[in-house]
């Protein structure tokens, strides 16, 4: 007769819902990153940065996709310099938002031209999203300095070296 309680029990907490208090696995709403999410870096450092988020990449040892995307804003300076998006880096940022963005197009549409930038001599195309393109190309001379507010997805293999696959969500003429 002991058993019936803690089988009342046992079905009590089996039938009740055992996740109070926790948030729900379902997708949760996106929300906007504001200035302050990004954390003042050097490019050097995003490019190299370690990550506890696994990285993926392909078979063919051409790319690898980051989930841990390190919100982050660098100064550099302004070259003037643009070129259409590479074929495998279009691939990479496909991959990300197909595995982390939940909706693809969010940024594949927007990203389709690199501008090269140059930080302590060392140069880096950047993605930059079609609208701050144009602001960029309005705003800014050659040989000026800048804070892009970015982002990285990942790397893609272009030729015999590595190339770091970062996004140019935003910028601002330094204060």
């Amino acid at each position: 007769m002991m058993r019936k309680p803690s089988v009342l029990l046992l079905t009590l907490l089996l039938s009740s819902n055992l996740a109070y208090g926790q948030e729900s696995l379902g997708a949760k709403p996106k929300k906007a990153r504001r200035e302050e999410d990004y954390k003042a870096r050097t490019l050097r450092e995003v490019t190299t940065k370690g990550s506890d988020v696994e990285l993926k990449g392909n078979k063919e040892e051409t790319m690898i996709v980051n989930g841990d995307i390190l919100p982050s804003r660098v100064r550099v300076i302004y070259t003037g310099s643009a070129r259409a998006l590479p074929q495998v880096k279009k691939e990479v940022l496909r991959q990300f938002a197909l595995r982390y963005a939940g909706f693809p197009e969010f940024y594949t549409v927007p990203y389709e031209r690199e501008v090269l930038f140059v930080e302590n001599g060392a140069k880096f195309w950047l993605a930059v999203k079609k609208e701050p393109l144009r602001q960029l190309e309005k705003e800014l001379k050659q040989g000026e300095k800048v804070d892009l507010f970015l982002i990285r997805v990942g790397a893609a293999k272009t030729s015999d070296e590595w190339e770091s696959m970062l996004l140019v969500e935003n910028f601002q003429k330094p204060k």
